[in-house]
C-alpha cells in the first residue's frame, strides 16, 4: 500500500519510529506481519482488492508489480 494511503502513514520500526518503506498493514515493530511466500501473497492481495471493488486491470497490474518491491526482490 502506498504510504500516503496508509491511515497510519507507515509501519513501525523496532524502536517505534515510522517505517519509510512499508505500510502499517505489512510491517509492525520492525518485522513483517505475515511472512507468506510471494505466490500466496498474490492470491491474498487479489482477494482483498477484489473485495474493495478494484477492477481486474488494476488488480493484475498491482500483482504484476509485487516482485519489484524491495520486500520481494531476490537477494
Amino acid at each position: 500500500m502506498p504510504l500516503d494511503k496508509d491511515p497510519n502513514k507507515g509501519g513501525s520500526e523496532m524502536d517505534g519510529t515510522k517505517s519509510t518503506k512499508y505500510c502499517s498493514y505489512c510491517y509492525q515493530n520492525g518485522k513483517f506481519v505475515n511472512e507468506m511466500p510471494l505466490d500466496e501473497f498474490k492470491v491474498f492481495l487479489d482477494g482483498v482488492m477484489k473485495e474493495r471493488g478494484l477492477n481486474f486491470l488494476m488488480r493484475k497490474l498491482t500483482i504484476f508489480m509485487l516482485p519489484n518491491l524491495e520486500r520481494w526482490k531476490k537477494k
